[in-house]
């Protein structure tokens, strides 16, 4: 049976310890992660991974409530995008979550749209570096040159796995930023920033990413051309407890090999 609330779990763990931290941070009405709490969750993140296979035992707990549906979650699936994600805690009180997000494959996972999201969101390189780029819009007028992107609204997945999606026009994007994440590196985005992530050669690629309550309903993704799509469905690609808890413990003996 799923719990509650997280201070039904063993406190004395690395990663129940962490839920809790944040679990007061977002008590106190915080509802976006932005520059301005980079500092906070940063802090409650290296907390948590801190100490010798301090990432596997952090991880490999949260794998052992999850095989026993002990935690509240999102979704977990394999991405269309190539990378799996991986959901780990929901907070049915405040509405942020916890996910792992790993990119298996190197240069074959990669986003193929930029996005956004229905949130702003901290996330954390724990191996292995990707490739960021990230857009803005231009002003009408400014002369900012950029490239023509068809703009739809992706809905929030229902529980059978489905998203409505809603064309939005065109959008003219350009590129602002494009830089290498490198193991250890974090970062924070807005829901108003579009940005692609690309898989990289080498070690296996996956980031710790707390998500804070959703901003809105849908999020922007940019498509080179029209679709005539109305919806979008990743229920055959969604994990059960012990698939997820699975591939946790596969991407720790990942790290306790590399270690």
């Amino acid at each position: 049976m799923q719990v509650q609330s997280v201070r039904d779990l063993d406190s004395s763990g690395s990663f129940s310890t962490f839920i809790q931290a944040l679990e007061g941070v977002f008590s106190s009405e915080k509802t976006a992660i932005g520059p301005a709490e980079y500092d906070v969750f940063d802090a409650i993140v290296s907390r948590g991974l801190a100490g010798a296979n301090g990432t596997a035992n952090f991880l490999q707990e949260a794998a052992q409530h999850i095989r026993q549906d002990r935690l509240i979650r999102g979704n977990s699936h394999q991405h269309a995008h190539g990378f799996t994600k991986l959901a780990l805690y929901r907070s049915s009180v405040s509405g942020f979550s916890v996910r792992l997000h790993i990119w298996w494959t190197g240069v074959q996972a990669f986003d193929d749209s930029p996005h956004e999201h229905r949130w702003s969101f901290y996330s954390k390189l724990l191996s292995g570096s990707l490739r960021i780029r990230n857009f803005v819009e231009p002003r009408p007028g400014s002369g900012v040159p950029g490239a023509i992107w068809y703009r739809y609204k992706y809905a929030d997945a229902t529980a059978d796995g489905k998203k409505c999606v809603e064309a939005d026009g065109a959008a003219t994007l350009t590129v602002a930023s494009e830089y290498i994440m490198f193991a250890g590196s974090s970062h924070t985005l807005a829901p108003t920033e579009p940005h692609q992530v690309f898989g990289q050669d080498g070690a296996i690629a996956a980031t710790l990413v707390i998500t804070a309550p959703p901003a809105r309903s849908y999020s922007n993704v940019y498509h080179e051309q029209p679709t005539h799509a109305s919806s979008y469905s990743f229920g055959e690609q969604r994990l059960n407890n012990v698939q997820v808890a699975q591939l946790i413990e596969r991407y720790c003996a990942f790290l306790n090999v590399a270690a």
